[in-house]
């Protein structure tokens, strides 16, 4: 510890501590006596100053809160994420399979899901309800279910996926999808992106993180 002393008749101590370094201040308050004695080393008081320098401390704790903040962020986003998927299976459960409302079209049922959850949760559901995420055969079946949802003004899962990167397969029976009606900058080869929507716009299909929420559609063979 470095000492700078002064003779005075009233005396006040101040003790500024940084790291391992630490400088103890003894001020004179005689108004009669203007010398003051300081026994100081400068090489040390300099460290000291720059250790202390305000704009390097101000600029450290802008970058930390600024990272800290958008780490809250993204937390409160999941958080978000989970409530909402809470919130459906808790929904869910307390309807029964007979509520579910189901079109019929061309030999098949559809039941478009107003919940907006992610790509898995989507599937868990179709497949408890006796279905599974909807497999689109061709041009007229997509066009049908493009007519349905563009009311809704949102993108819908659908069952196809590219867990195996680049290979578009549906779900329901693992075949490989042909001719794809992709979206334009969509269905490159990006592993971040394995799950398939329907574009209430367009009709058009993209490939997303399977972790975003959105609509989903259901299909079944039978249905009452």
């Amino acid at each position: 510890m470095l000492m700078v002393l002064n003779k005075c008749s009233c005396n006040r101590v101040q003790s500024q501590t940084f790291g391992d370094n630490s400088i103890l201040h003894l001020h004179s308050y005689n108004d009669n006596d203007d010398n003051q004695h300081y026994f100081a080393n400068d090489d040390v008081n300099e460290r000291i100053r720059s250790a202390f320098d305000v704009h390097q401390v101000e600029n450290t704790l802008y970058a930390v809160l600024g990272k800290r903040s958008d780490s809250l962020r993204k937390l409160d986003q999941k958080i978000q994420r989970i409530n909402n998927n809470f919130k459906f299976v808790e929904n869910t459960c307390q309807n029964t399979h007979a509520n579910v409302k189901w079109d019929k079209y061309n030999g098949h049922c559809y039941h478009y899901g107003t919940d907006i959850i992610d790509w898995y949760t989507a599937k868990r559901y179709c497949q408890k309800i006796g279905g599974y995420l909807v497999k689109i055969d061709n041009t007229e079946e997509n066009r049908r279910i493009h007519s349905i949802i563009r009311k809704t003004g949102r993108n819908h899962w659908i069952g196809l996926t590219d867990f195996k990167e680049g290979e578009f397969r549906w779900t329901y029976d693992q075949s490989v999808a042909s001719s794809i009606p992709w979206y334009p900058g969509t269905g490159k080869h990006n592993t971040n992106k394995n799950c398939v929507d329907i574009g209430d716009f367009s009709g058009k299909w993209g490939d997303r993180t399977c972790s975003i929420q959105l609509a989903y559609i259901c299909e079944r063979n039978f249905c009452n």
